[in-house]
C-alpha cells in the first residue's frame, strides 16, 4: 500500500496516522513529496549480505525508502566527526529487497565497502548488540573512524535496533 502523493491535501488524522505507522512499525511508505527532500551522498555494499544501496541526507525518515540515512556529520576520512552513522529500513512496502534487511545476520569480521566522494572506504565489523531507540549515545563522536549501523531488530517491530560497529581498515582512492 502507498500513501497519497500529496501530503497537504491529507487531513491531520491521516498524516498522524500515517506517521505513526513509520516510526512504529518501521513501514515506509512511496511518498514522492516527501521522497524528493533526499540526495544521494554515496553507496554501501556489504559482501556477507550480498546487498548494495545509496546513502542519502535526508531531513526525515518518513519517505526513506530503500535508503539509507546519513545521520549526523561524521565522514569516512573526516578527522574531526569519526563516527559515520547509517540508518535504515528493514523492511519497505512489505518487500524485504532493501540493504538493511539481514543486518542482524552480520557477525564480527564482515566486511563493509562505503563508497564516499570518488573513495572507497572498507570497514570490519567488530560489534553487533541490540539498543533502544533512546540510546543516542550509538550516534556520538568516536575517536577511530567508526561506521555505525541500525535498524529495527523485528521486521514491523520498531521497539528495539539492531547495531553494528565496524572500524576503519582499508581506504582505497
Amino acid at each position: 500500500c502507498s500513501a497519497p502523493s500529496n501530503l497537504s491535501k491529507m487531513s491531520k488524522l491521516k498524516k498522524t496516522i500515517l506517521y505513526a505507522l513509520v516510526i512504529a512499525f518501521g513501514i515506509s511508505f512511496a511518498v514522492p513529496s516527501l521522497a524528493a527532500d533526499k540526495t544521494k551522498i554515496g553507496s554501501i555494499y556489504i559482501p556477507s549480505l550480498n546487498t548494495k544501496g545509496d546513502i542519502v541526507d535526508t531531513s526525515t525518515i518518513v519517505g526513506l525508502g530503500a535508503d539509507l540515512w546519513h545521520r549526523g556529520k561524521g565522514e569516512p576520512g573526516n578527522s574531526t566527526y569519526k563516527n559515520v552513522v547509517l540508518a535504515g529500513h528493514r523492511t519497505v512496502n512489505l518487500s524485504k529487497n532493501v540493504p538493511f534487511n539481514n543486518l542482524p545476520s552480520m557477525k564480527k569480521g564482515d566486511k563493509i565497502e562505503i563508497l564516499w566522494k570518488g573513495t572507497n572506504y572498507v570497514y570490519e565489523v567488530y560489534e553487533t548488540k541490540i539498543v533502544t531507540p533512546t540510546d543516542i549515545s550509538i550516534e556520538f563522536n568516536t575517536p577511530e573512524q567508526t561506521l555505525t549501523m541500525y535498524t529495527c531488530v523485528y521486521n514491523f517491530n520498531a521497539k528495539n535496533r539492531f547495531m553494528v560497529r565496524a572500524h576503519l581498515v582499508e581506504e582505497k582512492k
